[in-house]
């Protein structure tokens, strides 16, 4: 049986085992996306005026691993926080993120 082309036409089982294995990889891929979130989380931050930090934080979710090593600073007057983070998953992606805040009471 020839592949589909028309919307009318049927699908044949190698179509639909191509659909199935795009799916499933794009469900390793957010698995690992969801570990790297989890990894970044539990980086420490920094705590006291003038300090640095650099930390690591590891996730898992759902089989998929991540990795990720963070840095924080805080301002002599402990009002200014800069943080940033990489990391990488085992399906072979890697993520960035940087923030800064500014607390007052």
């Amino acid at each position: 049986m020839a592949d589909g082309v028309k919307p009318t036409d049927a699908v044949n089982k190698r179509q639909l085992d191509k659909v199935s294995a795009d799916l499933d990889k794009t469900k390793r891929k957010l698995k690992a996306g969801v570990a790297g979130a989890v990894a970044v989380a539990n980086i420490p931050q920094v705590t006291q005026a003038g300090a640095n930090l650099l930390g690591v934080g590891v996730g898992n979710y759902n089989g998929e691993s991540a990795i990720a090593v963070g840095y924080s600073k805080a301002s002599d007057n402990n009002k200014v926080i800069l943080k940033m983070s990489a990391g990488a998953t085992t399906q072979g992606d890697y993520t960035f993120g940087a923030g800064m805040g500014y607390q007052w009471k």
